[in-house]
């Protein structure tokens, strides 16, 4: 049974590292969100460093797990425990700070964790085969709305990270607010040039729905299935809100649409919005994700356990 849906996770990813490269050494210096540096090193090189601690080390953890299941054993144990240990420490505060992008040694673990759990992926796909999971189920459909409505979201994001405003596009212009003037703010576009919260939103989104695929698979080890199932659970209603929160201000606060905004939760804390965001993900994770593996087991040299009723 190949890994199809970790490739495409990755390239998720990794289709965006080069774009960012570009924009941030091209575009002058103080033109981004937060971002001051600018060239090859200053400007781009620095800001894939902090692209990869967030958001791409956030997804390579689940993404470590999951090649780690598949393949077994001490080496692809160690790697998978290096990639995930590396990738955590992303999450500590402090270590991608919203006010300076700009990457500092601290990054450095984060971005290794990511090339580990790449390498980890390649080795992965080359044995099991690079194929999507066969056999669809009742939930595929609604992956496919959810990721093209989030894609769709994520258009003025995706032209903003190739440095450009989606104003000036025929009929997308139209619909989506950019190069226009925050109010109150004249010199500050609606949109920012550069790369969004609200792409980063989007990326995972879309990774959480392709490896919550990959859950069928993984009945030999149901532990670690449950805890990545829980993980791409919260992967999937985090990056959902942050992706909506960012459009929601972008799009509908500022064009004057609505006067208030939604819950603020890109970093973690203790408070009723977090509180619902995880209540989101546990109800993710029992009515979806662990229905659907229970249903539709997949065997991979042992016997799947019975789906349960």
């Amino acid at each position: 049974m190949g890994l199809g849906e970790v490739g495409w996770s990755w390239l998720v990813y990794l289709i965006v590292l080069p774009v960012t490269v570009v924009t941030y050494a091209r575009l002058p210096a103080g033109s981004t969100y937060h971002f001051n540096g600018t060239g090859m090193v200053d400007g781009g090189l620095s800001r894939t460093v902090t692209e990869l601690d967030y958001p791409v080390a956030i997804g390579a953890v689940a993404l470590a797990l999951i090649c780690f299941a598949r393949l077994g054993g001490v080496r692809a144990g160690a790697l998978a425990l290096l990639a995930v240990g590396s990738c955590a420490i992303a999450f500590w505060p402090g270590v991608v700070s919203q006010a300076d992008l700009t990457a500092r040694s601290v990054n450095a673990a984060p971005a290794v964790g990511c090339v580990v759990a790449l390498g980890l992926a390649v080795a992965a796909i080359r044995v099991c085969g690079g194929r999507m999971i066969s056999g669809r189920t009742s939930w595929d459909r609604v992956r496919v709305l959810l990721a093209l409505a989030f894609v769709l979201w994520s258009i003025p994001w995706i032209w903003a990270a190739f440095g450009s405003y989606v104003s000036g596009t025929p009929v997308l212009g139209q619909l989506f607010r950019a190069r226009q003037p925050t109010p109150g703010e004249p010199g500050l576009a609606s949109v920012h040039l550069g790369l969004h919260e609200g792409l980063a939103g989007t990326q995972m989104v879309l990774v959480a729905l392709l490896l919550s695929r990959t859950l069928r698979t993984l009945g030999a080890r149901p532990r670690l299935r449950a805890a990545v199932s829980c993980y791409l659970a919260l992967l999937l209603c985090y990056g959902a809100v942050v992706a909506a929160n960012d459009g929601w201000n972008e799009q509908l606060v500022k064009r004057g649409l609505v006067g208030f905004q939604l819950p603020y939760l890109l970093v973690p804390s203790v408070g009723p919005g977090w509180a619902g965001l995880l209540v989101a993900a546990l109800l993710v994770h029992l009515l979806w994700f662990r229905r659907e593996y229970r249903r539709s087991p997949i065997t991979l040299g042992l016997r799947a356990a019975p789906a349960r009723s």
